[in-house]
């Protein structure tokens, strides 16, 4: 959804499907969305139903994660045996995980390197990426088609441009990975590329935000993340769906000094230790007995 979106538009089924989705979010007593964003787009467009009745509370509570797990992963041997594994070889090491989704951005992050090494202002000996991008929805065909588009942009990004230790400029790895696995690329990687085009919150901006506290690192962040909210100010903005923004953003990490990275990991990490999920918890589940902390258009009404 967007903010100019016409009701009749929303979504990808037929306007009568929308209008009842809609119509059954109507009859809420309270809704819980992930950022201020959604809160004010929905908003509008429960308000173009022309409601008879008073609309639902609708209130901001951004999801949460364990921040103390990928805390103490700085730590956890294996997690620094994978790390030194991802970390053997020359040059900067750029890290993303995602779901082959197509709102994730991986084909134009994708592009994006091909073009940052096409103009010369990186090459291959100085870059390397790990994408993990782990299938999802298999029996849905614009899915398949997605997969099949990310193996051939690798393949020809890896046929394009050679390192001189062998090694791929890009390992695509789409087997599922554990949470131990990921920390160790994360805590390997120099920079984190997490630029979706949109997404509602993208919780491995906070996992690499908590894992990397002690580390200089960067965090490429799409805008149209929900995670952009609490960390866009302390890391690198770009538009997910801008393969030149998204250049620019990869050689200026690449190229910026440790110094100044260190001071906005560290930031980022204290903005991520806030995200629990027993505060997310807390606050969806708790407005039974505060239902005057939720924002919105009707108040004092039973949340059952």
């Amino acid at each position: 959804w967007t903010a100019h979106t016409p009701i009749d538009r929303v979504g990808v089924g037929s306007p009568v499907h929308t209008r009842h989705l809609l119509g059954a979010l109507s009859g809420a007593d309270a809704i819980s969305v992930q950022t201020e964003r959604d809160a004010e787009e929905l908003q509008r467009l429960l308000r173009a139903l022309d409601l008879e009745r008073p609309g639902p509370r609708i209130a901001a509570r951004p999801v949460g994660f364990d921040p103390s797990w990928w805390e103490r992963a700085r730590d956890n041997a294996t997690v620094a045996a994978l790390a030194r594994r991802h970390r053997s070889s020359e040059g900067a090491l750029l890290v993303a995980v995602d779901r082959a989704y197509y709102t994730k951005g991986i084909v134009h992050r994708l592009h994006a390197l091909d073009l940052a090494l096409a103009d010369g202002a990186l090459t291959p000996d100085e870059v390397r990426l790990v994408q993990i991008a782990v299938p999802t929805r298999g029996d849905i065909p614009v899915y398949r088609r997605l997969r099949a588009e990310i193996a051939r942009t690798t393949e020809e990004i890896n046929r394009t441009w050679r390192r001189r230790d062998g090694r791929p400029v890009v390992e695509l790895v789409t087997d599922p990975c554990s949470p131990t696995e990921v920390a160790g690329l994360l805590r390997a990687g120099d920079v984190a590329l997490v630029t979706p085009v949109r997404d509602g919150m993208n919780l491995v901006a906070f996992e690499h935000a908590a894992l990397n506290g002690d580390r200089a690192v960067e965090l490429v962040l799409g805008a149209g993340a929900g995670a952009a909210e609490a960390l866009g100010d302390v890391s690198r903005l770009v538009d997910g769906q801008d393969v030149f923004d998204v250049a620019a953003a990869i050689v200026q990490s690449v190229r910026t000094p440790s110094a100044d990275l260190a001071a906005r990991s560290a930031r980022r990490a204290a903005i991520a230790a806030t995200r629990s999920s027993s505060t997310w918890a807390d606050g969806v589940l708790g407005e039974r007995s505060r239902s005057d902390d939720w924002p919105g258009t009707a108040r004092g009404r039973s949340t059952s």
